[in-house]
């Protein structure tokens, strides 16, 4: 079964047009190591996208990816995750390697990962009082975010297009 998404890309002008016409540089190294290389999207969040730096673009990507192909952090039913985080938190964080380097390193050294999900949570934490109507302390945290994709390889992208947010 393959895990299936629509992403949204913001960039400016340039960087639509060359995404359209060029194709993504997935060994292009931003600024951000967060997931490491590769061409990243918010799932299912045109807004999200569109305001990324002020983008001016927004490139819809179709993503079709086999499950054993991709770390997903975002789900419980867990393929070579927990191993990984395992050993990385046991061999690279201490060594301050980021999460997204050592991905990178398992790539470049021939594991197939093609995509990664994790949930950004930046900011997206509310107080609720849901546990004891008679507790007046707002103790229960309820956690919403948005879900980034780092793609690794266009060989997981079905499609891409520029949208605006009427397309969507």
């Amino acid at each position: 079964m393959n895990y299936e998404a629509i992403g949204y890309h913001g960039t400016d002008k340039e960087g639509a047009r060359r995404i359209l016409n060029e194709g993504i540089d997935f060994q292009r190294r931003g600024e951000d190591v967060f997931l490491g290389r590769g061409f990243y999207v918010w799932r299912d969040s045109y807004a999200r996208a569109k305001r990324w730096k002020r983008s001016e673009e927004v490139i819809e990507v179709k993503i079709s990816c086999k499950r054993d192909e991709m770390l997903n952090f975002t789900s419980r039913d867990w393929n070579d995750e927990k191993g990984i985080l395992e050993i990385y938190f046991h061999y690279f964080k201490q060594r301050k390697v980021y999460l997204g380097e050592f991905i990178d390193l398992l790539i470049d050294h021939n594991v197939d990962i093609k995509l990664v999900t994790i949930f950004d949570m930046t900011n997206k934490r509310t107080k609720i009082h849901i546990q004891d109507p008679y507790n007046k302390k707002d103790r229960t945290i309820f956690a919403y975010g948005d879900i980034q994709i780092c793609l690794k390889s266009d060989e997981v992208i079905v499609d891409k297009r520029k949208v605006t947010n009427n397309d969507c």
